[in-house]
């Protein structure tokens, strides 16, 4: 069971520039029949600045993120648009990310509880022709995800590991670093 509770608002001190900021808060709660009620809270707090203007755009801002088991982690991101010339655009952006593990993949059956929380870096830049509400628009876009301690699920019929002597038939675990990369 999860309850979360935020606020969210925006600051605009000029024509062009705007500043978004919120916070959240969230309750997690896991039961089972068997076993002991495990909860965990986590606090969040973010802020955008971002300039506006016609044919160009940039934003960069930061998100705390204060969890009750896995502690705080500060991330960053940024983006960047300019128009070129007959609806032609080019974008990138770069974002960091911090995910802890769910009260269920560290509790359940097939929990684990050495599990950490994944970290990621992701980079993506491209280019667009027309309006993402008109009749054509088209986009390219090269993307890079680097994510470390990812979380996975693992089954006991492929891997060997001590938490399968239980007799579960499988667990989460960290996979170390893994990559996403492409076009779209």
């Amino acid at each position: 069971r999860a309850e979360r509770v935020e606020a969210k608002g925006a600051f605009r001190p000029g024509d062009a520039l705007r500043v978004d900021f919120g916070a959240e808060h969230e309750w997690s709660r896991f039961d089972t029949t068997y076993d002991a009620r495990q909860k965990a809270n986590l606090t969040s707090g973010y802020a955008l600045i971002g300039w506006y203007a016609k044919g160009f755009t940039v934003a960069a801002g930061a998100r705390i993120d204060d969890h009750s088991r896995f502690g705080s982690e500060l991330t960053f991101g940024a983006n960047a648009s300019v128009d070129l010339f007959a609806g032609w655009r080019v974008r990138a952006a770069y974002g960091e990310g911090f995910k802890v593990p769910s009260l269920y993949q560290l509790y359940s059956d097939y929990g684990n509880l050495a599990l950490q929380p994944e970290r990621s870096k992701s980079y993506d830049i491209g280019i667009e022709q027309g309006d993402r509400n008109g009749r054509l628009h088209l986009a390219l876009t090269a993307f890079r995800r680097d994510t470390d301690n990812l979380i996975d699920y693992a089954s006991c019929f492929s891997v060997s590991s001590p938490l399968c002597a239980d007799g579960r038939f499988g667990f989460y675990r960290n996979v170390g670093r893994a990559r996403a990369q492409g076009v779209e």
